[in-house]
C-alpha cells in the first residue's frame, strides 16, 4: 500500500488504483467495492495517508 499511496500523492492514480485492487486479490467482494468507487475516489482516499 505504500507504493499505492506514493503513486496517489504524485497523481499517478491509475497505478495506485491497480495496486489497491491487487492488495485485495484474496477478497473479491472488496475488489468489487474498490471498482465501484473508481479511480478518482480511491486516489483521493489514498492521498489522505
Amino acid at each position: 500500500m505504500g507504493k499505492a499511496i506514493l503513486n496517489a500523492k504524485t497523481d499517478l492514480c491509475q497505478p495506485a488504483f491497480l495496486i489497491t485492487l491487487a492488495t485485495q486479490c484474496h477478497n473479491p467482494p472488496e475488489q468489487d467495492l474498490i471498482r465501484q468507487a473508481g479511480v478518482d475516489k480511491v486516489c483521493e482516499y489514498l492521498k489522505r495517508f
